[in-house]
């Protein structure tokens, strides 16, 4: 089992012992068929860390505000279905094109912020050699830092707090 996974089962677990309702929320995984159907047509190929990680689970069926799945330095997360991450990075792009947000083509929107957060969430650069995570905020027209310097980093920084 890889250290994303395991980092990963430990957060389950413990919303399974303190907010069974978000552990709750964590749907069933996808093949790594299902997955390459979905990203067919993205112009870039997935790190093997996004296989890892909706092979585990895609996402949460409906994101509870208040009670994340993911807490770390930089907020608090909700855990985004694939389909949803490709529709809100979509659409997300699509501001930009028209000159209202600022998101790249090569971001996708992995992690959304629950209520009350200072960025709107967290996006994973893809096609890269590493796939470093941004916070995001189509608000503050910044630089988006970057926050992990991988998926799993960030995963492990959850399970460090």
């Amino acid at each position: 089992m890889s250290a994303l996974i395991e980092a990963l089962e430990r957060i389950r677990k413990l919303h399974l012992k303190h907010q069974p309702l978000v552990a709750e929320e964590l749907q069933p995984g996808l093949t790594r068929g299902q997955i390459d159907e979905l990203v067919k047509d993205l112009p870039f190929s997935l790190p093997e860390e996004l296989y890892e990680l909706y092979q585990w689970r895609n996402g949460m069926k409906d994101l509870i505000q208040w009670q994340p799945f993911i807490r770390n330095r930089s907020g608090m997360y909700g855990f985004l279905s694939l389909e949803k991450a490709l529709e809100t990075s979509q659409r997300e792009y699509e501001q930009t094109l028209v000159g209202y947000a600022d998101f790249l083509p090569n971001w996708l929107w992995i992690f959304e912020a629950v209520a009350d957060n200072c960025v709107l969430g967290c996006v994973i650069v893809l096609g890269e050699k590493t796939a470093p995570i941004r916070i995001y905020d189509n608000e503050s027209n910044c630089d988006y830092p970057i926050c992990n310097t991988s998926l799993t980093n960030m995963v492990l920084a959850d399970i460090c707090r």
